[in-house]
């Protein structure tokens, strides 16, 4: 995923809409695997030299810490 820019920007796009929108009605009733495997691939996002895939991913953990 990381290796393609444009599919990396379009799937934590897609990951900051829910993180911040549909949080309480979907990412919550996830079973704790799935839920682990968003995040791990947040964090190889704001591991990204890709400065708006940074930002992206900054922005859904906010809402999910924000949440919780």
């Amino acid at each position: 995923l990381m290796a393609y820019t444009k599919l990396q920007r379009a799937y934590f796009s897609v990951t900051e809409a829910v993180c911040d929108h549909h949080f309480q009605s979907m990412l919550v009733h996830l079973d704790p695997h799935k839920f682990a495997h968003i995040l791990v691939s947040l964090k190889a996002g704001v591991r990204s030299t890709d400065g708006q895939t940074t930002t992206m991913c900054c922005a859904s953990l906010d809402s999910i810490a924000t949440f919780y």
